[in-house]
């Protein structure tokens, strides 16, 4: 009873590891044989209660498999704690070609307790961490009670999960730098969703530009039909009219001209904001960085943003929440 006593202890203590896995191939994507010595930077008492010694431990693979099971440097003791790895693949011959010998590391992992195994790239650093500031991954952040969509701030006392408005401005900058096509002239005609060009070259790649016209206020979404004709995404709705393609210089509150432009579009991914409910600010790419305005702003319901222009323009868009 006391045999299986001590078993019932001992495995699960053992057991809490974290399994790091990849697959190691040459440049020819071929799977390689080969080892890699992992070193605890020094001696560090794991979570589970096991001493940790200095010796490096060495992994062989085979076929590009590697696997290695580690104690958790994040709820090491002391804390700061990282393996040194450096691999070698001996001299061998994959697929009709030779490969080999070479080496290569040291590498530096940090690896946190995870349940599920961790692919090298997701704890590897080329560089130890820094002291006494020490590196942490993303990824090995715990928790920490943080539910999807929080932020870590400060209280004044520790770092804790918070809401992101209730914790402060989040905010993303877009990089803007746009096109537009403006030769020849158009005659668009109100109540109608076609435009015909007059020495216009439109092609195919102009789809989803945004068609402004002046003095008309609203922008209208175009597709090529030839290099001569195009639909709007609406019926137009000013004045009829046949206008130039050399619009007015900016600032210049009227005249008779049209611009076909990119639009900026940040998908909901890229900004992060995990809200249709934006604040957007847009400065030029000038010295002076002075704000400037777009045509419209369209955010869409799966929470992508879309900024819509007058002109071809360069510079920068804050969007916040």
């Amino acid at each position: 009873m006391r045999i299986c006593l001590l078993l019932a202890l001992c495995v699960p203590a053992f057991a809490q590891t974290t399994t790091v896995t990849g697959t190691i191939r040459d440049p020819a994507g071929d799977p390689l044989a080969g080892s890699c010595s992992i070193q605890a930077v020094g001696p560090f008492t794991a979570a589970a209660g096991w001493r940790v010694i200095g010796a490096p431990t060495v992994v062989t693979f085979s076929g590009g498999a590697f696997t290695a099971s580690l104690a958790p440097t994040d709820s090491a003791t002391p804390s700061g704690q990282y393996y040194k790895v450096t691999c070698a693949v001996p001299k061998q011959t994959v697929n009709g070609h030779s490969v080999g010998p070479f080496s290569w590391g040291p590498r530096y992992w940090l690896v946190p307790t995870s349940a599920g195994s961790l692919d090298i790239g997701t704890v590897e650093l080329t560089s130890p961490p820094p002291s006494p500031s020490w590196t942490i991954l993303p990824q090995q952040l715990a928790a920490g009670g943080a539910t999807a969509g929080q932020c870590l701030t400060w209280t004044g006392t520790a770092w804790s999960p918070v809401d992101c408005a209730a914790g402060g401005a989040v905010a993303y900058v877009a990089t803007v730098s746009t096109a537009e096509y403006t030769d020849g002239s158009i005659t668009v005609t109100n109540g109608s969703d076609e435009v015909t060009g007059i020495g216009t070259a439109w092609t195919s790649a102009m789809t989803g530009y945004w068609l402004a016209t002046q003095p008309c206020l609203s922008v209208y979404k175009f597709t090529y039909v030839s290099a001569t004709s195009g639909t709007l995404d609406r019926p137009y709705t000013c004045a009829s009219g046949t206008m130039r393609g050399v619009p007015s210089p900016p600032g210049t509150p009227y005249g008779h001209a049209y611009a076909l432009t990119q639009s900026t579009y940040v998908a909901s991914s890229t900004h992060g904001l995990g809200t249709v409910h934006i604040i957007l600010q847009c400065f030029d790419a000038g010295v002076t960085a002075q704000r400037i305005q777009p045509a419209a702003v369209l955010v869409w319901p799966n929470q992508d943003v879309e900024i819509l222009w007058r002109r071809a323009t360069t510079g920068s868009c804050i969007l916040n929440r």
